[in-house]
Parts: C-alpha cells; structure tokens; sequence
C-alpha cells in the first residue's frame, strides 16, 4: 500500500478543493516488521528518493503537510482521507492537524461521539479531514456499520457535501466521449478549429492582453483587481475554445456517411418537404428553406412550380438516393482516401495508405457498435409539449454574461469590455437569475441598452406536434 495520492478540482475565482487519500503506517521507527509490510516498503521507497533514516509514520505527516501548503496558496482547500492509525489525541497526529488547520469533518457535522472504526479497537483511526471551508460545504456524514459497503476490518466514513458551496460554483459534469465536438485525430477539424479559434482570439485581442496583464504582474504584483482580471481573461480563452470547438462539433449526417449520400439524403427530404407544402397548399418550411440554402439552391424558383413538378422533382431525388446508396461503398472509399491524405499531410512520415486501413477497420467496428447500439438501447416515446421564450436576449448578473436565445439553444457571450460582449458564443443553460433585457449589436461586440433589467423571462407552452416541429426544426436540420 502507498503513503498517499492526491487530486486537484478547479472552482470559481481561482479557489479549488485538493483531495487527499492517505494511508499512515502503524509502526515506529526501530519497530521489527516483515519484508513484505506496509512499513517496510515504504521505507525502501524513502531511501531510494534520498531520505536518510526514515520514518514512514511521521514522513508521510511532513511531506502531507508541503503538499497541503502548496495548494493552499494557490486557493485551494484540503479534503483528506486517511487511516491515520492513530487517535486525534495522538501529539505528533494533533501538531499536524494544527499546523494546516485541520478539522475532523464528520465530528463536525455528527453529534455526539463517532463510533470506532477499527474492529480490533475502540478508537477512532480513520478521519476525513478539512479546512473550516470544507466544514462549512458539508451537509452530512457519518461512518457506516462493520462489513457494510465493503468487507475490511475498517468501516467505511463518509460526507456530502454541497457542490455549490465547495466550489463556489456551479457543479462541473464533465463531458463523455459521445458529446465531445471532435478529437485531435481528425487532422481536417482540428486544423479548422484552429483556424476558427485564431480568428477569435485576433478579435478579442487576447494575446495583446495577455501580454499587457504580464507586464502588470510584474510591475505591481499580485493585487485584487489584476487577480480578477486574470480570472476573467483565463474564462473568456475557455469560452473561445469551446465556441471554435463548437464549430467543428459532429453534425447529424449519420454515422460515417459519405458526402455524396448526405446531400442525396438531404435533396430527398427537401423535395419531399416542398411537395407536402404544395399539396397542402401552404408556404414551403423554414426547415426546407434552410436544406435548400444548405444546398445552395433558390428557393424563390420553387414558388412557381406544380405539383407535378415537385412530384417528379421528387422521384428523382428519390432514384439519385438509392443509386447512391448502392456505390455508397466506392463513394465513402473516396472519401476516407482523402482523409487518409489529408491526415498523413498533417502527420508528415506516415503512410496515407496506412492509415485509410486503419479509417476502414475503424469504419467497420464503429458501423458494428452502432447496430448494437440500436438493437439495445431502450424504447424512446415523443415530445408532448415544449417550452419556448418569448424574449431573444437576457443577462445574468452572477455569471456576467449575455445570453441569447437562438433557434432552440441559448448561446452565452462573454462580457470583453466594460460594456460590450463578444460575439462569438458557447452553448449554455440560461440561470436562474436571468433577466429580459435589450441589446445593439455592431462590428465590435454586443451592447445592453436596457439600463437595469429586472423582467424574468417569459415562457410560452407549445403543445401541438406541429407548432413543435416548427419550435425545434431548426436545430434538428443537419
């Protein structure tokens, strides 16, 4: 068993939470122990890093204690597990809890005394400890019966805490792989997205301002207002990341599907958009008038047209699709070929040949995950109402940021003047404190007119499955 391993958690402004998981050997120096112990082992591991003499039950309490001072200048709080195999009374245990101000987290949320944690005992050896922070995020804890939640001679201790408070922030939920945008292995997005993210950062002028706040640091140091200015240039090069990374994301084209079968899968649904509205005699959809956009085709050429027309028109998108579906293998072949290249371009020394072998097997394994995928996945039902805004701008005074609601998805603009906002945007949840407000954009960003907003936003309830396919088209179009 180690000495101790630890993780760092970012939060707001700068703070963070430093978890510490500890195991602290029960033996003394000069105590006789076997080759294969704890305590012996941690002893060769000392020597080998250069500790003269060691002792592993007070090192492991110094070098904690360098760790847990490195962090806590840099804002974070400490939050320790550890079998200490010691009581709290223990003096070289109390001087360590005293030197980083260490309190016995589920003590201070229990009342009474903690039950033992240790079968062949009646003290309390196995503590999580924390700054008064720490203390003050927690919600509950306590320490579980003997062989409940797992089978050891040690209970298991545990605290809640609220996320909000730890970390002075909203909880973070990281990303799982099926939601990232895309990955460095696609050498075309990833050069597009550095392209995108330069074009960025040259409109925000970060990197002049990133040299300019250098320059201050070392002319006067760290202050408050220099600090908070770090946080929210460090926040806004976040937002940019995700915003060119967002332009990149994967679009709903299929699973590997070739160009050729996408525009034929999408002429398709244009033409058979366009006869619907035809028959029915209404106005073409804002869904299909942005499919013929995205397929560069007028749409003020459709308005005279018959409904024969379109039928025929139809018919043949119909054909064109399953011939392509028929040479879709030779089709997606192409175009894995000239990712190949363009992938052994970015990676000079590769063989392109090499590496469309490996997009193929790849090709295969994804297209045979997917159908098991489908075969698995559980039944889904649809929509039977939707929310929607009535308002298109809103701005959160806790987040400091302008939110727009844009065809089904709120977009979040960062604040990168005194009174403008960039307009590059990350998709977001509107918060809670979000207030209707109005706005003039020009070349330079995006400006609040509304001198201090206090309407919350309106919602509509839509319920027809009509008016609902019109509410989310948009963003379900590829």
């Amino acid at each position: 068993m180690g000495r101790f391993s630890y993780m760092a958690l970012r939060g707001a402004e700068g703070s963070g939470v430093l978890f510490i998981s500890a195991y602290r050997v029960c033996q003394s120096r000069g105590t006789l122990a076997g080759p294969d112990t704890a305590y012996m082992q941690q002893i060769e591991a000392l020597r080998a890093h250069g500790v003269q003499n060691p002792d592993p039950r007070d090192q492991i309490l110094d070098d904690m204690t360098e760790i847990i001072s490195e962090w806590t200048v840099k804002g974070y709080h400490p939050i320790i597990g550890l079998d200490a195999n010691a009581s709290l009374d223990e003096a070289q245990f109390a001087r360590f809890l005293d030197r980083n101000h260490l309190i016995d987290v589920i003590g201070y949320v229990t009342s009474g005394d903690p039950p033992p944690t240790y079968s062949r005992g009646q003290k309390r050896i196995d503590f999580i400890l924390g700054d008064t922070h720490v203390c003050e995020a927690a919600t509950q804890g306590g320490s579980l019966g003997m062989h409940e939640g797992l089978f050891s001679d040690h209970t298991l201790q545990f605290v809640d805490f609220d996320q909000r408070r730890l970390f002075r922030n909203e909880a973070y939920i990281p990303l799982t792989r099926q939601e990232r945008q895309f990955t460095l292995k696609n050498a075309i997005k990833k050069n597009a997205f550095l392209k995108k993210l330069y074009e960025i950062h040259s409109h925000q002028r970060i990197g002049d301002r990133v040299v300019a706040l250098t320059q201050a640091f070392l002319e006067e140091g760290k202050t408050d207002d220099l600090t908070q200015r770090y946080n929210r240039l460090d926040y806004e090069i976040r937002c940019s990341i995700l915003a060119a990374a967002n332009t990149q994301a994967r679009k709903t084209f299929g699973y590997q599907w070739s160009p050729a079968l996408v525009k034929a899968g999408m002429m398709t649904r244009l033409w058979r958009s366009i006869t619907s509205s035809k028959r029915r005699q209404t106005q073409v959809t804002a869904s299909a008038r942005h499919l013929a956009n995205l397929l560069d085709m007028p749409t003020e050429a459709v308005e005279d047209l018959s409904v024969a027309v379109c039928h025929s028109n139809l018919h043949a998108a119909v054909r064109r699709l399953r011939q392509v579906q028929r040479d879709d293998v030779t089709e997606r072949l192409k175009w894995l070929e000239n990712l190949a290249q363009e992938a052994a371009a970015d990676r000079p020394g590769e063989d392109w040949q090499l590496i469309l072998n490996r997009l193929i097997a790849a090709t295969k394994s994804k297209a045979l995950h997917c159908k098991l995928t489908n075969i698995l996945k559980p039944e889904r039902t649809s929509l039977d109402q939707v929310e929607v805004p009535l308002e298109r701008w809103y701005y959160s005074s806790q987040q400091d940021e302008l939110y727009e609601f844009d065809d089904g998805i709120f977009r979040a603009h960062t604040r990168i003047a005194d009174d403008l906002y960039g307009t590059h945007a990350v998709s977001k949840i509107l918060p809670d404190d979000a207030k209707v407000v109005e706005t003039a954009v020009d070349d330079r960003g995006i400006r609040i007119l509304t001198p201090s907003p206090s309407s919350p936003p309106t919602w509509t309830r839509i319920s027809k499955a009509s008016e609902m396919e019109q509410a989310t088209s948009t963003t379900n179009v590829p």
